[in-house]
């Protein structure tokens, strides 16, 4: 029968995961297979991955008056999987409900 080859992203997962594992469903089983061999293997890079140790981060806003004091703004993003996208927009959000 000769190669058959499957292409897997990454990309394609839709689910939030905290870990690194991929599922695979397909729509046609591998039958009969004498090996399989690994041609390639690449993950995309286009998500950050906010949790509970990394999902809080400082603003210091500084006035130009020198002798007022700075404004410190702690932000925290709700864990999950974010494109650069979707960080700046949730984090914009939060900032727009904090009143100084």
């Amino acid at each position: 029968m000769g190669n058959q080859y499957v292409m897997i992203k990454s990309e394609h997962q839709h689910t939030k995961r905290e870990d690194a594992r991929i599922d695979v469903h397909l729509a046609r089983p591998i039958e009969n297979a004498v090996g399989v061999r690994l041609k390639s293997f690449t993950i995309a890079n286009d998500l950050y991955n906010v949790h509970a140790d990394n999902a809080t981060f400082t603003l210091l806003t500084y006035l130009k008056d020198k002798n007022a004091p700075h404004i410190r703004t702690e932000v925290t993003i709700e864990p999950g999987f974010y494109t650069v996208d979707q960080l700046k927009d949730t984090s914009i959000q939060i900032l727009r409900t904090i009143q100084h």
